[in-house]
């Protein structure tokens, strides 16, 4: 794709496919828990996140809490609707919760 000088690469915003604000949302959350379901099995990215920089951490935690934690009903309804799998909510719970410990 051609690009115009100093645009850095970008498509034009009129060329990008926007999905709405519901479902990219619940695709984030999505990601966020199969990165922790999948990556945080040994329990690294806790501590990865904890030690990174600007109080990562904390912000990750902050959402999880907000985001999925205090919802997990709504969440999974969103993250299941995104990601086209069947979810746990359970799972998600659990899986989630441990994570926000290992941030403290």
């Amino acid at each position: 794709m051609a690009t115009r000088e100093g645009d850095h690469g970008r498509a034009p915003a009129d060329a990008i496919h926007v999905r709405g604000v519901g479902s990219k949302h619940g695709s984030d959350l999505y990601d966020l828990f199969a990165l922790a379901a999948g990556y945080d099995a040994q329990g690294r990215l806790g501590g990865e996140l904890s030690e990174a920089p600007h109080d990562l951490g904390r912000l990750v935690a902050d959402v999880v809490r907000k985001e999925i934690l205090h919802q997990p009903e709504r969440a999974v309804r969103q993250m299941t609707a995104s990601a086209e799998v069947d979810l746990d909510r359970d799972q998600v719970v659990g899986v989630l919760e441990e994570l926000v410990v290992e941030l403290r």
